[in-house]
C-alpha cells in the first residue's frame, strides 16, 4: 500500500486479501463433507499428488522402506491418467487397488492408485503427509491444496522455486524440498515416529 501512496495517486487505496485462498479455503471445506474412501484408523496416509514418472520412482522406493515400519496407506493421484502412465504406476507399486475398481464402502486396506480425474482435492483430506509432485519437471504442482487441510508437504527440490505458494510454504516450514529417496525416507521417517512435530509443520502451513 505504501508504495501506491508514494505515487501519489489521488484515489483510494486498498489492500483485499489474495481471492485464491478465499477459494482454496472454501473448496477444502467443501471437500471436507465428501467421504470417497472409508480408512482404519491405525493407518498412517501419504497422499502423492499430481505425480509424474520421477516423483513416483522416488515415493515407491521409500514406501517400501516404510511399510517394514510403519502402518501405512499411500494413495497415488498421477498427474496423467492415461493406460501407459498407470501401467507404469501399478510396476513401483507393491499391493494395490484402483480407485474406480474399489468398493467405497469397504475400508480401504492397500495403496490405491486413482485413475480418475478431479478428485485431487478431496483426497487431500485424508493424508498424515502429502507429496505434490512435478517439480523434478517443469514446475510444482499446486502446494496450497494440502496446505489447505493443515499437513506437512514434500516436493522435489529443482523447480520449486517457480511457485510463489511453493516459496512462501518452504520458508514458512510446512513444505520440504528433498531431492532424493534417501533424504524423504529420512524426513517423512521421523515426522511418522513424531506426532507433534507433524501436527506442527502442518499447522504451519494453514497460517
Amino acid at each position: 500500500k505504501g508504495k501506491f501512496e508514494g505515487l501519489k495517486i489521488k484515489i483510494p487505496v486498498e489492500i483485499v486479501p489474495d481471492t485464491r485462498y478465499d477459494r482454496i479455503i472454501s473448496k477444502v471445506s467443501e471437500a471436507k463433507q465428501n467421504n470417497l474412501l472409508q480408512i482404519a484408523a491405525d493407518k498412517k496416509v501419504i497422499v502423492v499428488g499430481s505425480s509424474w514418472k520421477m516423483d513416483e520412482r522416488i515415493v515407491s522406493e521409500v514406501v517400501l522402506k516404510l511399510k517394514k515400519k510403519f502402518n501405512l496407506i499411500v494413495i497415488y493421484v498421477p498427474h496423467e491418467v492415461d493406460e501407459k502412465t498407470i501401467t507404469s504406476l501399478k510396476s513401483k507399486v507393491e499391493g494395490y487397488r484402483l480407485f474406480s475398481e474399489f468398493n467405497r464402502s469397504n475400508i480401504l486396506d492397500k495403496d490405491l492408485i486413482v485413475d480418475e480425474i478431479g478428485l485431487l482435492l478431496d483426497l487431500y483430506k485424508y493424508a498424515d503427509i502429502a507429496y505434490v509432485g512435478g517439480a523434478f519437471g517443469n514446475g510444482v504442482h499446486s502446494v496450497t491444496d494440502p496446505a489447505g487441510y493443515g499437513v506437512p508437504i514434500f516436493c522435489g527440490n529443482q523447480h520449486y522455486k517457480n511457485s510463489e505458494d511453493a516459496r512462501r510454504l518452504v520458508a514458512s516450514g510446512g513444505l520440504t524440498p528433498i531431492s532424493n529417496s534417501k533424504e524423504l525416507y529420512t524426513k517423512i521417517s521421523y515426522l511418522l515416529d513424531n506426532e507433534t512435530e507433524r501436527v506442527k509443520l502442518g499447522n504451519q502451513n494453514k497460517g
